[in-house]
């Protein structure tokens, strides 16, 4: 979730896939749990049990805990051009 608010506001900014994908990914390795929490909290997305129970756990962190810093949370999401020149993500 915390990815694709990024990478869609970056979309919007840019209008340009591979940059906004780098953007997105370089923010997700960047971010701490005291500005997820902040998001969940600013987007209204606290009434979900499971938005309810990582709040809480998000609570227990540093607030300058960089949450997604290891590969295996950003490393997936990808970006290539297809031969009809359409760019998949």
């Amino acid at each position: 979730m915390v990815f694709a608010l990024h990478f869609y506001q970056q979309l919007k900014e840019e209008d340009n896939v591979p940059k906004a994908l780098r953007i997105a990914r370089q923010r997700l390795r960047e971010i701490t749990a005291g500005e997820v929490r902040h998001i969940l909290l600013t987007e209204r997305m606290w009434n979900h049990p499971v938005v309810e129970n990582a709040l809480e756990e998000l609570g227990k962190m540093p607030e300058d805990f960089k949450l997604y810093q290891n590969e295996k949370y950003w490393s997936g999401f990808v970006c290539f051009q297809s031969c009809s020149g359409n760019i998949l993500c």
